[in-house]
């Protein structure tokens, strides 16, 4: 009776072994890969949120039929997939994604032919016309390339003296 009682403590010792080898596996393959996965996609916004902004000036301003608004791209080539633009306007927003090559209705852009949307490239800034009167504030969001949208900033817009 002594000998068994030995090897069911040996026994217990070991599968209390296993069970904690195989708790620490279960962590190391599932727990950590998404806490790192979740830090990469907070990082991504954190590289983005002085990359664009809007430009004040004559070209971002407002009237009583059009808001036209100048995005400004940083000079870093981050791989983006597009904009984010809510224009505010008498308590109540919209919301217009701007993405290269899709067309999006009531917004232009300043000096292109086509209603095909363009986005800046590193460094330079494009002028988007919204068909919307009176938008006296709007928020900008950059879409960086997993499809996030990272907010970067609102900006109120001031009434246009010039243009458009």
């Amino acid at each position: 009776m002594i000998k068994k009682k030995a090897i069911s403590a040996v026994i217990t010792n070991v599968l209390l072994v296993l069970v904690a080898v195989i708790g620490v596996s279960l962590i190391a393959a599932f727990i950590i890969p998404m806490v790192r996965d979740s830090l990469k996609g907070g990082t991504s916004c954190f590289d983005l949120r002085d990359y664009a902004k809007i430009v004040s000036g004559d070209f971002t301003c407002y009237n009583s039929s059009l808001t036209s608004i100048m995005i400004e791209r940083g000079m870093e080539n981050f791989s983006i997939e597009g904009f984010v633009v809510s224009i505010f306007k008498e308590g109540e927003a919209k919301r217009y994604d701007l993405i290269p090559g899709t067309t999006v209705v009531g917004v232009k852009m300043k000096g292109e032919s086509d209603d095909t949307i363009k986005i800046p490239n590193p460094g330079e800034a494009k002028t988007y016309i919204f068909n919307i009167s009176n938008g006296n504030r709007a928020e900008l969001a950059v879409i960086n390339k997993g499809g996030k949208i990272c907010s970067v900033g609102e900006y109120t817009i001031p009434v246009c003296l010039r243009y458009p």
